[in-house]
């Protein structure tokens, strides 16, 4: 026991060197705390995210390890994909499958996105060189704006609009002469005070050397209303079809083929004269009085023509034997 307690003071040599594992163990547990903060604390996972994530999935990232020269295999097809990933095909996967890590991206923005738009950020990124040539021509554009003086020139050329006029030359005595526009009249000696009343026409007013060029096209497109007028002039000969097309439910086509109807009607009024053939009938009654002798009998008839007014009618066209038809009750 004592020899043991003599091998026992070198097991706290070894505690000794525990302490020190202890202190490792230190930073293990904040190992975990950063693998626990993995996805919160991506630059710790920039710092060590192989281990981190060998860490987090090690029973699976073998299995993954092992299909992933399969997966190359596969991707044999997608020989881009890695070649855009550039060493890094297990962390821009990562990255998409957890879109914290995005941020973890950050520090390589352009890849995630050519991870993500592979086929379409390369052709933008060829379209890319062109549009800062398009942006240098957007930086002459300004250069034509501070040459854009030459718009109130014709703005002067425009009386009708003298408050583009008011823009350079005099636009005091502009603005004296039209007080019912003193935000356009200050647009020069006062302007900055007044535009910032203003919010919406500082945009315009930063826009007003381009924008009443346009706004005199804007003037000449009243001009194109106008001839829009016209075309409605044009389009009268169009409202005539809408009004054919109104007035389909009026049967203006029925109303043209009604007259072809009545013409065919004409002869169908023949069928109300075959029906005023049917008060030749009253005159074939007529010549039923050679049947009133017979039908002396068939008052009862007459009885029943009681409901029918006819009766009495034809019983009228007779007045020859009402005596003979009193002579027979």
């Amino acid at each position: 026991r004592p020899r043991n307690a003599q091998s026992l003071p070198q097991k706290p040599r070894n505690a000794q060197s525990l302490p020190q594992r202890p202190q490792n163990a230190q930073n293990l547990p904040q190992r975990p705390q950063n693998i626990v903060r993995l996805p919160r604390r991506p630059r710790n996972a920039q710092s060590l995210p192989r281990r981190a994530q060998n860490i987090l999935s090690l029973p699976q990232r073998p299995r993954n390890a092992q299909s992933l020269p399969q997966r190359p295999q596969n991707t044999q097809n997608l020989p881009q994909r890695p070649r855009n990933i550039v060493n890094l095909p297990r962390r821009p996967r990562n990255i998409v499958s957890l879109p914290g890590r995005l941020r973890n991206a950050q520090s390589l923005p352009w890849r995630p996105r050519n991870i993500l738009n592979l086929p379409q950020r390369p052709r933008n990124a060829q379209s890319l060189p062109r549009k800062p040539r398009n942006a240098q021509s957007l930086s002459r554009r300004p250069l034509n704006t501070q040459s854009l003086p030459r718009g109130p020139r014709n703005a002067q050329s425009l009386p009708q609009r003298p408050w583009n006029a008011q823009s350079l030359p005099c636009g005091s005595q502009n603005a004296q002469s039209l007080s019912q526009r003193p935000w356009n009249a200050q647009s020069l000696p006062q302007g900055s005070r007044s535009i910032l009343s203003l919010p919406r026409k500082l945009r315009n007013a930063q826009s007003l050397p381009r924008r009443p060029q346009n706004t005199q096209s804007l003037q000449q497109k009243p001009q194109n209303i106008l001839s829009l007028s016209q075309r409605p002039q044009n389009a009268q000969n169009l409202p005539r079809r809408p009004q054919n097309i109104l007035s389909l439910p009026q049967k203006p086509r029925n109303a043209q083929s009604l007259p072809r109807r009545p013409q065919n009607t004409q002869s169908l009024p023949r069928r109300p004269q075959n029906a005023q053939n049917l008060p030749q009938r009253p005159q074939n009654a007529q010549s039923l009085p050679q049947r009133p002798q017979n039908t002396q009998n068939l008052q009862r008839r007459p009885q029943n023509a009681q409901n029918l007014p006819q009766g009495p009618q034809n019983i009228l066209s007779l007045p020859q034997r009402p005596q003979n038809a009193q002579s027979l009750p």
